[in-house]
């Protein structure tokens, strides 16, 4: 459990024994008699000043407790169209806002999903309220389009019904699925400043919320710019005067990159025998090969990689398939 924020004036000297001189002159005494042969190492005025000072640590477990406040607001559109010619299209959009402060609650989920931060310990446990922000799943923007258009040619269609041509061109079917969607909410913090009250790692104040480092050329290049700049941040070095950061835990105005991706398949099924066929699929990822830059190495302004990015997801890949059905 985290040391009353009210203490942070102490600075350092929450680390000391118990019985250190100064802390003695202050007029601090152990929370009880058997602290120092019970705590040993540990019996530090900062441990004598927690809420439960015979333990080291106290925790339900990100697993089993539940406990936070989140409000989600959405507008979702969707829109199906069938044509009668062979072309179906859906299309969906969410618009939408994610605001909580329970990310911690399941600090997994966090770890694998968006900027990969935003969860963890409370900066200060005294006051739950400072930890609302974005959360690690908000997207304002998704949009999702589906299509199916069956080619118009061979049995059954309405060109080429027979005939050794007609064989060929049909009957085939195409679809495509596409989306994109906006980037995840970012946040930054500073591992390398202590309030010396044991809470959650700290984070800087900030100067404004327009994190991004600026573009050299036309567009975004890794090699040549890092994603975030350190120009907003102001790390903090006095924790008697100012033991906590105002940054939130993350942000909206800066995101990580967003994310387009357009698949497309190809199918047909051949007639073998009466009792058999033959589905054939072609599969397209990634058509356009456009790829999404990953979230930088670093958020934690004590890292010297800080908002640099290494790397890239997405690449152009294909798959053939065949399947008997009998």
């Amino acid at each position: 459990m985290q040391i009353p924020p009210q203490f942070a004036r102490l600075g350092s000297l929450l680390n000391k024994p118990i019985d250190d001189p100064e802390v003695v002159a202050l007029g601090f005494k152990p929370p009880f008699l058997s602290f120092k042969q019970r705590m040993g190492a540990r019996a530090t005025l900062g441990q004598a000043l927690r809420m439960w000072p015979q333990y080291t640590g106290v925790s339900t477990g990100g697993m089993q407790n539940h406990s936070g406040n989140s409000v989600y607001h959405a507008l979702i559109a969707n829109v199906t169209k069938r044509y009668s010619n062979g072309l179906s299209l859906v299309a969906d959009y969410v618009w939408s806002k994610l605001l909580t402060d329970a990310d911690s609650s399941e600090p997994w989920i966090a770890g694998v999903v968006g900027s990969g931060g935003g969860a963890g310990t409370a900066q200060d446990h005294w006051n739950r309220r400072v930890e609302k922000a974005y959360g690690v799943l908000d997207m304002p923007h998704m949009f999702k389009l589906t299509g199916l258009y069956e080619l118009p040619f061979g049995k059954t269609r309405k060109y080429l019904s027979s005939g050794i041509l007609g064989h060929v061109l049909g009957p085939w079917s195409v679809s495509a699925y596409i989306y994109g969607q906006s980037g995840y909410p970012l946040g930054v913090t500073d591992s390398g400043y202590s309030n010396f009250l044991s809470g959650g790692t700290a984070r800087p104040n900030l100067t404004s919320h327009d994190w991004r480092a600026p573009v050299g050329g036309a567009r975004f290049d890794p090699h040549r710019e890092p994603f975030l700049s350190r120009n907003p941040f102001q790390r903090r070095t006095n924790p008697t005067i100012d033991p906590f950061g105002n940054a939130p835990r993350l942000i909206g105005a800066t995101r990580s990159p967003g994310r387009f991706r357009e698949n497309i398949s190809i199918t047909r099924t051949f007639a073998v025998m009466e009792r058999f066929k033959m589905d054939f699929r072609w599969e397209i990822y990634d058509i356009f090969n456009l790829k999404t830059w990953n979230n930088p190495v670093s958020a934690d302004l004590a890292n010297s990689q800080f908002g640099i990015a290494t790397g890239a997801s997405g690449n152009r890949t294909m798959q053939l398939g065949l399947k008997l059905v009998f």
